[in-house]
């Protein structure tokens, strides 16, 4: 469902942009005007990098594909092929509704008070916009629920089988669900939900803003666990050509990976004032990793 809204979003939206489609109030298609008409970066680079977190925060998940590869029967090509799927989607959905939702917004109208997915179809005259994307946004959700809880529920019992949790959270039940583990990923969920409701503007905007520098805490680990992973292979004797997905430049790939993780989190700290204590932990955190990264 909301892989077809998206997907009308985008035709629809680039329909109007270029003519093809009369906007709602008679005004003539905007083109690329709204994008070019307050020129790159209207108000400096420090927007870009407090946006950047949040940005980050809808780019996770990608890395389940790395924790999806332990229960695959043939990972040797269905991740790839999961890979390049996942960066098409990345391209055509995220970049697509982007510039359609620039080009058809001017500046001066973008905001918070009313979904910019409602305002654009409102623009090209689809009856019950907010309807139909309330519907779609509570689908996604449920679908990064469950995802999340998949995650949680494989992380947790995969410590426990390393002996660094108790052995509770790996029992599985006889149809190989780790319920334990999927309880407690679930329990942690409603606590967090909770939190919204009796303080939203205080440990609700913390759990939002440390779930954003989550994510770049996550693709960093995962950068400097692969230049681990790497050198202890060669380091055991063994040839980088034994590896299923050994690529050339894959050096250059992970240095780029970890500027580009690191970039945004600089604009942690300035997104949430609320959480201004955790600065000097976020600075250790941040300086213990630069030379493992």
């Amino acid at each position: 469902m909301k892989v077809i809204t998206i997907i009308a979003f985008i035709i629809l939206g680039g329909a109007a942009i270029f003519g093809f489609i009369p906007m709602q109030d008679g005004s003539p298609a905007p083109g690329l005007r709204n994008i070019t008409a307050e020129g790159w970066f209207p108000h400096g680079g420090l927007p870009i990098l407090m946006t950047m977190v949040a940005v980050n925060f809808a780019f996770s998940g990608t890395e389940l594909i790395g924790i999806a590869a332990g229960e695959t029967e043939n990972p040797h090509k269905v991740i790839p092929v999961a890979i390049r799927t996942t960066i098409a989607r990345l391209i055509i959905f995220f970049i697509g509704t982007v510039f359609v939702l620039a080009a058809l917004i001017p500046m001066q109208q973008a905001g918070v008070e009313k979904s910019p997915f409602v305002l654009v179809f409102e623009k090209v005259g689809i009856p019950y916009a907010a309807n139909i994307f309330n519907f779609v946004i509570l689908t996604a959700i449920l679908s990064a629920a469950n995802s999340g809880l998949y995650a949680s529920g494989r992380m947790l019992w995969s410590l426990s089988n390393e002996r660094t949790l108790p052995r509770c959270f790996s029992q599985l039940t006889n149809n190989g669900v780790p319920l334990v583990a999927l309880s407690v990923s679930m329990l942690g969920g409603l606590l967090a939900l909770f939190s919204s409701i009796v303080a939203p503007d205080t440990v609700f905007v913390a759990l939002s803003a440390i779930s954003g520098f989550a994510v770049v805490a996550v693709w960093i680990s995962i950068c400097a666990s692969h230049f681990v992973f790497r050198r202890r292979h060669l380091q055991q004797g063994k040839a980088l050509s034994e590896l299923h997905y050994a690529r050339r430049g894959i050096r250059w790939c992970r240095c780029w990976a970890s500027c580009c993780a690191w970039w945004p989190a600089w604009g942690w700290p300035l997104t949430r004032r609320s959480v201004s204590r955790c600065g000097a932990g976020f600075r250790s955190w941040r300086c213990a990793m630069v030379p493992i990264s």
